[in-house]
């Protein structure tokens, strides 16, 4: 294993084709940009871990908010949206099945053969989400699962 350190703004060079950028550091978290070719997949390691079955630990009890996004989700299946705001909340709740929900969402859209990559405001509107002023999303209300019980809507990340 090699151990390099960087500040913001400065890279590592892997091979001819990655580079792994500091763009942000921001208490204990760091945001980098990685710079590959198109083919060379890129996930996070825990995200990593679940395609490829590795998952190392027991999955945690379930909270009442999200007992209530999972509820919503049973009773209204076709509602795409419902599974992006529980996707937004758990990825603010740190947990990185938010990613895999969104990542669903974008197939499933796929499959019915509309072009929803769920990135930007037109295919977010396609699946009832749609994208304010700031880059925030915002969610229909009638949904019945706006993020309105302490979790805020918050573009991707």
């Amino acid at each position: 294993m090699m151990v390099l350190s960087r500040k913001k703004n400065e890279g590592i060079a892997i091979g001819d084709d990655v580079t792994v950028t500091v763009l942000e550091i921001r208490g204990d978290k760091v945001r980098l940009a990685i710079t590959c070719p198109s083919q060379i997949p890129v996930h996070r390691q825990e995200v990593y871990e679940i395609i490829h079955g590795r998952r190392t630990s027991k999955p945690l009890p379930r909270s009442p908010e999200e007992l209530a996004f999972l509820q919503g989700i049973l009773e209204e299946p076709d509602d795409e949206g419902i599974r992006l705001i529980f996707a937004d909340w758990l990825e603010e709740h740190g947990n990185i099945l938010g990613e895999f929900i969104r990542i669903q969402c974008q197939l499933h859209c796929c499959r019915r053969g509309t072009s929803v990559g769920l990135t930007s405001k037109g295919e977010n509107e396609a699946c009832g989400v749609s994208t304010n002023m700031s880059g925030g999303r915002t969610y229909p209300r009638s949904s019945g699962m706006h993020p309105s019980s302490g979790a805020s809507s918050r573009p991707s990340t």
